[in-house]
């Protein structure tokens, strides 16, 4: 009786160590963004230099849209935060229903799924019906 009690503890802290080794790959996998070396930037200690005003839009981890790299590094730093870039350009506020006409103009948006919407609308329209698993990749095609 003893060693089946022992043996079924056993059986259970293993299996709970495996599935928590498992849990851990998963929430790695499933962050965001891209991190950025933020070491070219001036870094001082505790701030940075100024940044230069170069126009060269990210979307950040946080929805917010920055200027350029070198911001997003300032906002870490003051912040305390560790913010990643998510793509290249202005963020994407998508609405919560899907817009029923869709303008004609073409700016391409390529999604997480490979394919390339026309524009904000259609992309967005995708992202609804996918409740939220459809991401921007980059402006143009994928």
């Amino acid at each position: 009786m003893m060693k089946s009690t022992v043996l079924a503890f056993l059986a259970l802290v293993t299996s709970t160590w495996a599935l928590s080794i498992f849990d851990n790959q998963v929430k790695v996998s499933q962050v965001k963004g891209t991190e950025i070396d933020c070491n070219g930037y001036g870094l001082m200690r505790t701030r940075f230099l100024p940044c230069p005003r170069n126009l060269k839009q990210i979307c950040g981890t946080d929805q917010n849209t920055y200027d350029n790299e070198c911001l997003l590094c300032s906002a870490n730093v003051e912040k305390q935060l560790n913010i990643r870039k998510l793509h290249d350009g202005p963020c994407i506020q998508c609405p919560k229903e899907e817009r029923h006409i869709c303008p004609m103009d073409y700016t391409a948006h390529c999604g997480s799924d490979g394919t390339v919407y026309p524009n904000k609308c259609f992309f967005c329209n995708a992202y609804v019906r996918s409740r939220g698993f459809l991401t921007f990749k980059n402006y143009g095609k994928c």
